[in-house]
Order: structure tokens, then sequence, then C-alpha cells
């Protein structure tokens, strides 16, 4: 796609409609659980954030300031930031969402986990 010879408006539209597209498709919420799931908590100050690489991707996502941002090739290709909100589709897209089938069996492990310990505990107590 030639952009450069695309108006201000047409670019806007190609933005905005490109990052719909990736809310509607769930993109975000795929990367992100990889980057919680199969990333290293920074166990910052303020409040959660993970650091997910692979190879020449790297996501970042801060859940305290309730954004991510993902860098492929050391370009920022994607940003749920609420003053930016953008991504640039790519095979690095392809490349990490290959690792969401890992981190959402991590998370649904570790969900039934929680819950079976819940309703042991639940079943002692009224007991």
């Amino acid at each position: 796609m030639d952009t450069n010879n695309m108006t201000l408006e047409q670019l806007q539209r190609l933005v905005r409609t490109r990052y719909q597209e990736a809310c509607r498709d769930d993109v975000f919420y795929k990367l992100a659980t990889v980057a919680r799931e199969l990333g290293e908590n920074t166990n910052s100050r303020y409040g959660p954030k993970y650091l997910w690489s692979a190879g020449y991707i790297t996501v970042y996502v801060d859940d305290y300031g309730n954004f991510m941002n993902v860098v492929a090739d050391n370009k920022r290709v994607s940003s749920t930031h609420p003053c930016e909100q953008f991504i640039i589709p790519g095979e690095w897209l392809n490349t990490a969402l290959a690792y969401y089938p890992e981190a959402q069996a991590r998370k649904d492990k570790r969900t039934e986990q929680r819950e079976n310990e819940e309703r042991a505990r639940l079943i002692e107590q009224l007991t």
C-alpha cells in the first residue's frame, strides 16, 4: 500500500480502521496475554507491568497505565495508549500471535488451579 500518495484524511482513516479491526479480532488481548503469561513481571513500583521478547519482537504491557506497546525490528509497530492507538500489521504479528495458544493454556491452567483451591477451601469451611 502506497501511503505516500494518501491524503491526511485517508491516512487517519487507515490508522483508525486498522486499530478497530485489531480490537475486533482481539489482537491486543492476545498480545497482552502472551506478555503476561510468557513474559516477565517487571515488579514495578507503580502497578503490574510485563515485558515479553522473542527474537526481534518486544511486547510491553502496563496494567497500571492500561496500555501496551509493541516494538519489532527496533520500530514501534503498535500502541494502545489513548494518545496513539495504532497498529502496523506485518509478519511480526503472526510471529507474536503464534505464542498465544501456549499463553492461553497457561492462563487457563492457573485459573483452574485457583478455582480448585477456592472450591476446596469452601468445602472445608462448610463441613
